[in-house]
């Protein structure tokens, strides 16, 4: 098993390991990705991003622009076009399709629509109106000219054209972000190849782009001298104007999300200051002129306020989640995959002794499960009153002592409920947070090779389970990080299929349908719900 820093492979296994697991204590319904669209229109999504809304504020008005899957992950506004851009996945005899569509929020119609394609990313559009989305592995470009296609080599959702329309930026199958010329086609990596990266953004003057790493640490490109600039860990993260950057710093204690502050980052003084804000907790924050809008991970809704010096001022709620209807919404099918493994599934709260509590137990329960790939474990019964009355054969392992090849884990921590526990918890999360480097000993030591991988890429974890070696993986799933049990994918389309602890986020946290959940690779949209990070 290899441990890839953010992937752990065991005997080949890969973990992509995160000290940060579920948190409880914020809401689970909420609004999601609000863009502000001059004179009047905010535009968002719902925390499955498989909606797409427009509300005018002088009336209150609300229109759903559209109810198909994916439509609210990645979407992008442009203010001199006026337009909204983004993308719908649908399903039609078991085959999913995707098609890049335009909206104008003044004649409340679609502007463009593509036809139906296999794999097709997230259309933007440029000051002059012309439209780029990715067919494949070629970015198509429609304008007044007409048509015109460039090879990119590979699938590469998002692609966002220039404001100018003389250049795009998209990442490559290792996670490298490129940029094109359209005119004389040339083109420039400006990544290192040290870690992935994705979310690729123009400044409003096209001379830098923001980008981010796939555990979540910001870039700036310039243009101008061909260089790098690295902000620091954040999340969320949106030009302001040509000087500034807004994005969310974030702060885990106590395995739940105790800080999620909005931060701005000023380019000339190579500064951020961060609104701390007790009580409240913000994410997806944007801010256009004098008006800020952000989500609330405290109720779900969205709030309208302004920037103070240091602080936010006039804080108050446009739209509740509760207020936006979810009816017709899709749930996602799983679809065909091209690799799959056969792994035993365990729930870390179903599965586990009644008597523990283990909500923090989904880096163990992932550990326990990758080794039983290899039959490791004998079974060891222990009956489950959660979410029907059945027979667990692994779950003791999680948090009761047992011997095996001469290792007695008797290691104490304490679950959520400060009770104690052994077994696999006692020993990976000695605080009650998991360790990736007892994580990685604890797989060893049941006659499992592993090693940690701390660049992890799509183009690494691919291999790994052709080779037949499951991959633990740390995400940003929930918004204080969650360990999953990687098993397969589907090819091209960069969606990763799992053994969930928690469940199937695709169909609402918690439930008991974590067995083959499907979801996708940073960046990249395919109706599933998204990784966000895969970090250490």
């Amino acid at each position: 098993m290899k441990l890839l820093s953010g992937f752990l492979s065991v005997a080949g296994l890969i973990l992509f390991l995160s000290a940060h697991l579920l948190s409880y204590d914020i809401a689970e319904k909420r609004l999601a990705q609000p863009h502000f669209l001059p004179p009047d229109h905010i535009v968002f999504s719902i925390e499955s991003h498989n909606a797409l809304f427009l509300l005018t504020r002088s009336d209150g008005s609300l229109v759903r622009i559209s109810a198909e899957r994916g439509s609210g992950r990645y979407f992008s506004v442009s203010e001199e076009q006026h337009t909204i851009a983004f993308k719908e996945v649908t399903e039609n005899e078991g085959i999913k399709r995707q098609r890049a569509c335009i909206y104008s929020p003044f004649s409340r119609r679609r502007t463009f629509q593509s036809a139906w394609y296999p794999l097709c990313g997230n259309p933007s559009v440029s000051s002059d109106g012309s439209v780029a989305f990715s067919v494949d592995s070629t970015l198509i470009v429609y304008n007044d000219k007409g048509r015109r296609s460039i090879d990119i080599g590979s699938y590469s959702n998002l692609s966002p054209i220039s404001h100018n329309g003389c250049h795009f930026v998209c990442n490559d199958k290792n996670d490298q972000l490129w940029v094109y010329g359209f005119d004389r086609y040339e083109k420039i990596c400006i990544t290192n190849g040290s870690v992935g990266f994705a979310y690729p953004s123009w400044s409003p003057d096209d001379s830098m782009i923001l980008f981010a790493s796939l555990s979540g640490e910001l870039y700036i490109y310039f243009f101008g001298n061909d260089t790098v600039r690295h902000i620091g860990t954040g999340c969320h993260q949106r030009w302001v104007d040509n000087k500034h950057i807004i994005y969310v710093k974030q702060k885990i204690e106590h395995y739940m999300l105790v800080n999620s502050d909005i931060a701005i980052y000023d380019l000339a003084e190579n500064k951020t200051t961060v609104f701390q804000t007790p009580g409240e907790l913000e994410t997806e924050p944007f801010l256009s002129e004098s008006h800020l809008f952000y989500i609330s991970l405290v109720d779900g809704g969205l709030h309208e306020a302004e920037l103070g010096e240091n602080n936010i001022l006039s804080v108050r709620k446009l739209i509740a989640r509760e207020q936006i209807p979810i009816h017709g919404e899709k749930k996602s099918r799983k679809q065909r995959a091209n690799t799959i493994l056969n792994i035993p599934y365990m729930h870390q709260l179903y599965d586990t002794r009644d008597e523990f509590h283990g909500g923090w137990a989904c880096g163990p329960t992932s550990c326990v499960m990758a080794i039983q790939t290899y039959n490791m474990l004998s079974n060891w019964g222990t009956v489950c009153s959660g979410p029907y009355q059945h027979m667990s054969l692994f779950g003791r392992y999680i948090s009761d002592i047992y011997t095996y090849n001469g290792i007695t884990y008797d290691w104490m921590s304490y679950d959520p409920n400060s009770n104690p526990a052994y077994g696999a918890y006692g020993y990976i999360c000695p605080g009650g947070a998991a360790v990736w480097a007892n994580m990685e000993q604890y797989i060893v030591w049941h006659g499992v090779s592993s090693y940690m991988d701390v660049t992890p890429t799509w183009s690494e974890f691919l291999p790994e389970i052709d080779n037949g070696y499951p991959v633990v993986v740390s995400t940003q799933l929930t918004a204080a990080g969650h360990i999953i049990l990687a098993k397969g994918y589907v090819e091209n389309q960069h969606t990763l299929i799992s053994n969930d602890p928690y469940g199937d986020k695709n169909l609402g946290y918690c439930n008991y349908f974590g067995s083959g959940a499907f979801y996708d690779w940073p960046g990249y949209n395919n109706g599933y719900e998204n990784l966000n990070q895969v970090k250490v």
